[in-house]
């Protein structure tokens, strides 16, 4: 639980932004059941500014559900200055864009997959925002031709012998697509969660593809970094 007197104390030191009485609700609406009232969350915390940074950290350093981390860390994440290059683990870099792929969170209920995009660069740069992406697992895929990029699950060790793989065309409304620019050092994540129902126990691979050719007219996709996760049961 996370101390809230100690995290109070804290955040009052930093200066307390109009609406600050409400961080403790705030940061225990991050885990509510319905998604609306997360998301109002998420952006009320952002509101708050710099100021509140001390007490969100003591926060992140406390327990708390993955959801919350997950959402608690983006809020950090945008409200810290930060060098477009600092510690970042993404793939390529095309036309001042680099994209992350990461494990945000594994439990019993999933496994949260997210993308960062981001402009490591010096200059602002166009960016398509992601809607939807195509899922490409050993045994299945879930394909859109209005998909905006691929996530890729690969096995590395488990039970499959080969790639036997059914698809399923899953074809969204149809919908206008808005450029937006990111400026030097910022970006945009992306997540879904996985059931790990879907996938035998065994160690897998990720990778993400964002279709930068079709959508910025760049030269090719734009590929993430690789990471790895594992399956036990």
């Amino acid at each position: 639980m996370v101390p809230w007197a100690i995290l109070w104390m804290v955040f009052l030191s930093g200066g307390t932004p109009s609406g600050g009485a409400d961080l403790e609700g705030l940061l225990a609406t991050l885990d509510d059941d319905q998604i609306e009232r997360r998301e109002a969350a998420q952006a009320q915390l952002v509101a708050l500014g710099r100021p509140a940074v001390p007490a969100l950290q003591a926060a992140f350093a406390a327990p708390m559900s993955s959801e919350a981390r997950l959402r608690l860390g983006e809020v950090l994440h945008g409200l810290l200055p930060r060098d477009p290059t600092d510690s970042w683990t993404g793939g390529e870099v095309q036309g001042d864009l680099s994209a992350a792929v990461r494990v945000s969170g594994q439990d019993s209920s999933g496994i949260v997959l997210e993308v960062e995009i981001r402009n490591v660069g010096r200059a602002p740069a166009g960016f398509v925002p992601i809607r939807w992406w195509n899922l490409s697992l050993p045994t299945e895929s879930f394909v859109s031709n209005l998909s905006e990029g691929r996530m890729e699950v690969r096995p590395i060790s488990g039970p499959y012998p080969g790639r036997v793989e059914r698809s399923r065309l899953c074809v969204p409304g149809p919908f206008r697509r808005s450029r937006l620019e990111l400026g030097p050092g910022d970006s945009r994540c992306f997540r879904c969660r996985l059931d790990p129902a879907t996938l035998a126990p065994g160690e897998y691979s990720v990778r993400f593809e964002y279709f930068s050719q079709r959508l910025l007219g760049s030269p090719g996709n734009l590929e993430s970094n690789v990471v790895t996760f594992a399956i036990d049961r």
